[in-house]
């Protein structure tokens, strides 16, 4: 009987040994994880905010009007619009979207700034992929957050019979980025 009187000793000893490492070591777990919770900070009423692109171009009214003008060889339309910043410092670029009809590859467009060019070109060229960023926008309020600008349409003389009973339509649009963290002028 010593010899099972032994071996239950050893193996009360060994169980209680065992039940002790796990008590402690769930103790041990609680205790670290209300250190860990009493050990954190709160500072209440932060408030994060980002910088907000906005851009107005020509308050959402069309630069030229349907059936306004019958375009003739020769002829020049300059009419006037804005974009107005709206928001943070941004980048922008002007581009053309929707762009269909005959006239697409026969007129010339130009934007300008004044006097600046800020693009030229055939309309079917001067669309979103096709544009970089023009330049840059000071925020809102801010002197030099609204540019006038003029676009002029030419009907080249030469363009010839095939424009003639030509359409066109397009969208006119300005996209702009954040200047602030953006030194690739990432669209």
């Amino acid at each position: 009987m010593t010899d099972t009187s032994a071996k239950r000793t050893d193996t009360r000893r060994r169980w209680l040994s065992s039940a002790l490492l796990t008590f402690l070591l769930t103790l041990g777990l609680i205790v670290t994880s209300v250190a860990i919770t009493i050990s954190s900070v709160e500072v209440p009423n932060n408030i994060f905010s980002t910088g907000q692109v906005k851009l107005n171009l020509n308050n959402k009214q069309a630069v030229i009007m349907p059936n306004e003008y019958l375009f003739e060889p020769g002829m020049t339309v300059v009419k006037d619009f804005f974009l107005e910043n709206e928001g943070a410092e941004c980048w922008y670029k002007l581009y053309f979207r929707n762009v269909a009809g005959d006239l697409a590859n026969v007129l010339d467009v130009t934007v300008k700034n004044g006097d600046t060019i800020l693009c030229s070109g055939k309309m079917s060229d001067l669309t979103r992929e096709n544009m970089q960023f023009i330049g840059s926008l000071p925020a809102k309020g801010e002197p030099g957050s609204r540019l006038d600008l003029t676009i002029s349409f030419y009907f080249p003389k030469d363009a010839g019979n095939t424009a003639q009973n030509g359409t066109l339509q397009f969208d006119l649009c300005a996209d702009g980025t954040q200047v602030r963290n953006n030194p690739g002028k990432n669209f």
